[in-house]
């Protein structure tokens, strides 16, 4: 369990081992992920070029943008 104050900052308990200063916070249907961001930059060798990588990957976000704008239209 986590406290959030008034400014919206999050309190972790010491005994929660996280090795960063900086974290992302997805929702994920009614609870939210917290994914730790490195200090040091990961290097990964992608034999794809990097406008490649970018395509697809607005390609896939607009894509579950649109699912899930519908599933909320189908509730109503």
């Amino acid at each position: 369990m986590v406290k959030v104050d008034a400014h919206r900052r999050i309190y972790m308990p010491k005994d929660i081992p996280i090795e960063t200063d900086k974290v992302v916070i997805i929702p994920h249907g009614s609870a939210y992920l917290m994914l730790p961001v490195p200090k040091e930059p990961v290097e990964i060798d992608v034999k794809i070029p990097v406008k490649e990588l970018k395509d697809i990957a607005e390609d896939k976000a607009r894509r579950e943008a649109v699912g899930r704008a519908s599933k909320r239209q189908h509730r109503r």
